[in-house]
């Protein structure tokens, strides 16, 4: 029972990054972002849905931003 527990958690590590294609829209994860909010804690989590315009790597997309960034 422990060993069927153990490799669940190991392979939820293994998973890997998704992956995704252009045109496809994503949420920006807001927490290396500089935000125009009084606080950290009531700021939105994620930022988005953004599309994806170029793909750059396996793990790097370049995103549709506004002009406000």
């Amino acid at each position: 029972m422990h060993e069927l527990a153990r490799q669940q958690m190991a392979d939820r590590v293994r998973q890997g990054s998704p992956k995704f294609t252009l045109g496809q829209k994503v949420w920006l994860d807001s927490r290396n972002l500089k935000v125009n909010y009084a606080s950290r804690k009531i700021a939105p989590k994620r930022e988005g849905p953004f599309e994806i315009v170029e793909v750059i790597g396996p793990a790097n997309y370049r995103l549709k931003l506004p002009k406000t960034w």
